[in-house]
Parts: C-alpha cells; structure tokens; sequence
C-alpha cells in the first residue's frame, strides 16, 4: 500500500468503524463464513514433489501439465532473457523445468498462480483486483531488481515477496463487498485495506504454511521506521521496492518517510536517487513484469 505523507491529515486509525470491521472478519474467517484464498492445487503437489529427493523434471513437468495457462507461462520464463542465458529455445515443458531448475519453479508457479487470482475477474471485486494485480506485479520485479542488486537476498524469494506483500487485501475486499453500507463507500474500503491488510496478510500466509520470513513480509511491510540489526531482509527489500516504483514521484509525496526509513540504508538506495537512472536494476523490473504480466 501507499503510505500517506505525514503532513497529510488521515482519519485516526484504528477507529470503531475498523475495529468493528475487523472482528467481524476475523470471526467470519474463523466461522469459515468468509474463505481465506487458497494456493491451487498444483502449487501444493509441486511444492510436495520438489521436497521428494525422488523428484525430476519429468514428473514435476506431469503436475505442471495438469494446469495449461501455468505450464504456457513457464515455457515463456524458461525462454526469458532472466533464464536462457545459452541454448536455443525450448517448446518443451520438461526442459524449460529443467532449464529453471526444480527449487525455482515452485516458486514461480507460486507466483504466477497467485497473480492469477488477482487478475480473475470477480464481478465488483474486479476493478480492486485489478489494481492489486498491479500493484503486486510492479513491487514484486522491483524486489527482484533490488535483490539482484544487493546480492544478499534470493532474487525468486524478493519476487514472491512482493507478490504476496498484500494478499491481506483478498479477503477484506470480499468482505467490504458484501456488505451493504461499505459496498459503495470507496473511501472506507480504503481506510479498512489500509488498516487491515498487514494482520490478514500474515493470517492467509500462515493458513498457507508459508515460511516465517514471508509471513513477515505480510505483517511489517507497513513498518516503515523498523530497525534491526545486521544485512537487508525481505520486509526491508519490500518497503524499498514499493516506495521506488518508477511511476511514483516519491520525493513529492514522502519526502520526510523516505528520509527516516532505514532500509534504504540497508539495501543500499539512497531515498533522494531515482532508480529510474540506474539501467540494471531497471533492466530486470522491465524483466520481471513482463514476465509476470498476463
């Protein structure tokens, strides 16, 4: 999410109506009255089969079969400037796996399959969707730049990072928009996206056995001014990413945030440059999003 600059006013949040909202979100999700998304279910065979020391690139290939849209994009990675560095192109799901190798690929197919429930029209949903999509998209290839840059964090888990930074934000929307008097309040649905989103985001990756670094990611990423000891992690390569994306004129909107975040310093981004002037970082963000783009 975008934060506000501080000289702005804002509605004090948490406030009644959130809080309200809240609880009764976290207790439909208990209730399983609202459903936390769910990975497909060729993200979990993959994920299985990659931790099976018997596991090749034939049968993880037989599972990335099963779902055609998945198995088309990973033929287009595997042909990507980001992956065939040598070799002639590949039309062949098993040596486009191959190529990418298996640790990789679950996490592209991770990726990709969570872009595609953002990217799923979904009635009114659809217009808050796509701009997820987006979003997600855009932090997600400029956490990989960033990673790439640094040389610290693993470029594939800075992208899935910021792939699921926001995933809070699923099932807030399909509870503000089923509710009559929040439907058609925009300004509400942001206030509540805004609020809520980091707490729901580490409960859906949680409920999706995620590692404790990505849950993080979900939690903290908000958490501007947070400090800790020792190199970048992926909260402080998220928060960058998000506040350098290249369509964004940060030195106009958050010119004392960006000068008191401490994971500029950590990534190694200065807050006054502009990554826009830095041609290999740029070269993997133009990467990645078409890459990521459907």
């Amino acid at each position: 999410m975008i934060p506000t600059a501080p000289n702005e006013p804002t509605p004090p949040l948490p406030d009644k109506d959130v809080d309200a909202f809240r609880e009764a979100l976290l207790d439909d999700i208990r209730k399983n009255r609202i459903i936390l998304p769910s990975l497909p279910d060729v993200v979990m065979k993959i994920r299985s089969a990659v931790s099976d020391p018997n596991s090749d690139s034939n049968k993880i290939a037989r599972i990335v079969n099963t779902d055609p849209a998945i198995s088309a994009r990973i033929i287009k990675i595997a042909n990507s400037a980001l992956y065939q560095r040598q070799g002639k192109p590949v039309n062949d799901l098993r040596v486009a796996i191959a190529r990418i190798g298996n640790t990789l690929i679950k996490t592209l197919v991770t990726n990709l399959s969570i872009l595609q429930a953002m990217n799923t029209p979904a009635g009114p949903m659809k217009a808050h969707l796509q701009r997820l999509f987006k979003h997600c998209s855009e932090v997600a290839a400029m956490s990989y730049a960033l990673a790439k840059m640094t040389g610290k964090i693993d470029p594939e888990s800075a992208m899935l990072a910021g792939i699921v930074h926001d995933i809070g934000s699923l099932p807030i929307l399909q509870k503000a928009l089923a509710t009559k008097p929040i439907r058609d309040d925009e300004a509400m649905i942001d206030r509540l996206l805004s609020a809520l989103h980091p707490e729901i985001g580490a409960y859906v990756l949680k409920s999706w056995a995620f590692p404790d670094e990505l849950i993080q990611v979900a939690r903290d990423h908000e958490t501007l001014f947070r400090g800790h000891d020792g190199g970048p992690d992926l909260v402080d390569i998220v928060i960058v990413a998000d506040l350098c994306l290249p369509d964004r004129t940060k030195q106009g909107n958050h010119p004392l945030v960006l000068a008191n975040v401490s994971a500029f310093d950590r990534v190694g981004v200065s807050p006054q440059g502009d990554l826009r002037d830095n041609d290999n970082v740029m070269e993997h963000f133009t990467e990645v999003l078409e890459l990521l783009a459907h």
